[in-house]
């Protein structure tokens, strides 16, 4: 059995991939639950698998010195691992499972990874974008593309803004409010406001 190359994501391909994932399309319903697990592996690197084992209890706050640390079991070393994470993913994650009606204990993502490439397959099969399987989502943290995911939208968390582009992926159309580096999102555009 050979195993199928993955391509490289642009950033583009993943703004795209995303917002059709949580907005739905012909044949795929809107599923929020895979548009944050796909933004979590470009966020961190995890592998799906470990992704889909987080509970909500992995999730912690370590003070101001430390921040926000998600804690995580790392399936294919079988280790415990621990990374510090954003503010805004922390969010990001805390707002899904607000939602959801995930609690405290609770597994954070209660699906196949199976299940995840069906409908990635689904997604790009409509948008015409060939060779992405789940591990390009963890590729595009690989390759560094985390420098330029910034911010997620301090009010509805469905922000990331670039801003080695200046291109805003504002989901819901709302202003950037909480970003770092831009500060109004209008069709997808952020006005440019730091000082270099």
């Amino acid at each position: 059995m050979t195993n199928k190359k993955v391509g490289e994501l642009t950033i583009e391909q993943f703004m795209e991939i995303i917002e059709t994932i949580k907005l739905g399309g012909p044949g795929f319903d809107a599923n929020n639950r895979v548009a944050t697990i796909l933004m979590i592996q470009a966020m961190t690197g995890m592998r799906l698998g470990d992704v889909l084992a987080l509970k909500m209890d992995d999730l912690l706050y370590k003070g101001n010195s430390d921040g926000y640390v998600l804690s995580y079991r790392i399936a294919k070393f079988e280790k415990l691992g621990e990374m510090p994470i954003s503010e805004g993913l922390y969010k990001l994650i805390t707002n899904y499972a607000k939602e959801s009606g995930i609690g405290k204990g609770e597994q954070l993502f209660p699906i196949s990874g199976r299940a995840v490439q069906k409908i990635l397959k689904k997604v790009t099969d409509f948008l015409e974008i060939d060779c992405v399987g789940t591990r390009s989502f963890r590729d595009l943290h690989l390759r560094s593309v985390e420098n330029a995911i910034r911010e997620i939208n301090a009010h509805e968390y469905r922000c990331i803004c670039l801003s080695e582009k200046g291109k805003c992926l504002n989901l819901e159309r709302t202003s950037c409010l909480g970003c770092e580096y831009y500060t109004a999102a209008i069709d997808g555009n952020c006005s440019d406001n730091m000082q270099e």
